[in-house]
């Protein structure tokens, strides 16, 4: 899959919205991988997936696309990717 070719980013507030879940979804696996279920920092990480979700979803449902080096809602690309994106598209689709 190769990545979005949109010419339309997407808002800047989407684009922190996503960067937002994005980190939030990065520290709930590390949490579940390091903790046994029943630890009270795994509920925390996963509320703060919730929290971040339903920011990145105020406006109805989205669509998130994972590429292989860039999240995307929509097909958009963020207004001005992040690094912190692209690490997080790698590390969902399992790789370092």
């Amino acid at each position: 899959m190769t990545a979005p070719t949109s010419a339309e980013p997407m808002p800047a507030d989407q684009s922190t919205a996503l960067a937002e879940f994005a980190r939030a979804c990065k520290s709930a696996a590390r949490s579940v991988s390091m903790y046994p279920g029943t630890h009270p920092a795994i509920a925390v990480a996963l509320s703060r997936v919730t929290s971040a979700g339903k920011r990145l979803t105020t406006g109805g449902d989205v669509t998130l696309g994972v590429h292989p080096d860039m999240l995307v809602v929509e097909g958009r690309v963020p207004a001005h990717p992040r690094d912190r994106l692209r690490r997080s598209a790698a590390g969902t689709r399992g790789r370092p």
